[in-house]
């Protein structure tokens, strides 16, 4: 149980930071701690603890991620959002930087 109570709190803190670097708009950063805790939630699921109190523990780490990858999917969808309204206004101004170029010709 020790080493499940220390992979989840590990799980959870990794959790934690890749939220803070979301709202900071280190999206890399998050793309690396994920690889990191994917790795660990693997190890975690390998160490169950047996029993009642270890379905509840398990049940209550994944509630926390969960609400954690709630927010941070949130973040991530208004980054893309955002990314995509700059390419639209982007293609907007090079469509009419075309249109000027020919009309100077």
């Amino acid at each position: 149980m020790n080493l499940f109570c220390n992979l989840s709190q590990t799980v959870l803190e990794l959790s934690s930071a890749m939220l803070a670097a979301a709202r900071e708009g280190d999206f890399e950063t998050v793309r690396g701690m994920e690889v990191k805790r994917r790795q660990l939630l693997e190890k975690l699921f390998v160490r169950l603890p047996e029993g009642e109190d270890g379905a509840q523990s398990l049940r209550q780490v994944i509630e926390q991620i969960q609400t954690l990858d709630n927010a941070l999917m949130k973040l991530i969808r208004q980054e893309r959002d955002q990314a995509a309204q700059q390419l639209q206004q982007l293609k907007k101004h090079n469509q009419a930087s075309r249109a000027y170029q020919a009309m100077d010709v």
